[in-house]
């Protein structure tokens, strides 16, 4: 169990900051102020590039950083918080880069689309609409590794998670959960309700990084026909500026 080590005031709240046995340190904003705390979190992770550090996981309200404990300890990486956060260097995203994401909707790309659209009330034309229409902002990068979170498109409702998760989603799977997006980059289990797919490749194994996007990106999802599959299957995805 970890231990409240140690506490600093933030505009709105204050940081918690944990020691997660000798390698680790988590941070936590508490603040009724999410977009603030969102900021805040992904600020600190920076801190996750230095040398001795092996990265950081950040998410809306937290965000754990792992390092080498030979190289860094607890007391230096509070520090180093402290330091960056009194700087007032939370998080600014680059305006303007989109990652380019085509998805061929419905059938047995996306087999949840017309059950969700049932339960919002929508025509699964209007869902489909409403999930591409305009970009959606990248909140985390998450599991399964690398996929991309953001919130969800403008919908009457959230959408509910599946009873069961399944034991495994295609990778390129395009998804809605409560009032957020997902693309899985890997295949995975998951209960996040499956509405198309993707052909591109999340993940690019011969690029540095291998992951393109990171979070305060827009992600815009491109309606395709099954017909053209081929044509974008396991072609890097696209980021724009």
């Amino acid at each position: 169990m970890t231990e409240v080590m140690d506490e600093m005031p933030v505009p709105g709240g204050f940081l918690r900051i944990r020691a997660c046995g000798e390698a680790a340190t988590l941070v936590e904003v508490l603040t009724d102020d999410l977009e603030m705390s969102w900021r805040e979190v992904h600020g600190i992770a920076v801190i996750g590039d230095a040398p001795g550090f092996f990265g950081a996981v950040a998410t809306y309200t937290s965000v754990l950083i792992e390092y080498d404990p030979v190289i860094h300890d607890f007391s230096e990486v509070v520090g180093m918080i402290r330091s960056r956060v009194a700087a007032g260097r939370s998080y600014e995203p680059k305006p303007g880069r989109r990652v380019i994401v085509p998805v061929v909707y419905g059938g047995k790309w996306g087999p949840d689309l017309e059950a969700v659209a049932d339960e919002l009330e929508l025509s699964p034309d209007e869902l489909v609409r409403r999930h591409h229409e305009r970009p959606l902002l990248i909140r985390a990068v998450v599991s399964p590794a690398g996929s991309p979170m953001s919130e969800g498109p403008d919908l009457p409702a959230p959408v509910q998670r599946q009873n069961s998760p399944r034991p495994s989603v295609l990778a390129g799977s395009v998804a809605l959960a409560g009032r957020q997006a997902i693309t899985y980059a890997t295949s995975s289990p998951g209960g996040w309700r499956l509405i198309g797919r993707t052909p591109v490749q999340l993940i690019n194994p011969y690029h540095s990084p291998p992951v393109i996007y990171r979070p305060g990106d827009l992600v815009q999802y491109l309606p395709i026909a099954a017909d053209r599959w081929d044509e974008f299957l396991n072609v890097p995805v696209e980021l724009r500026d």
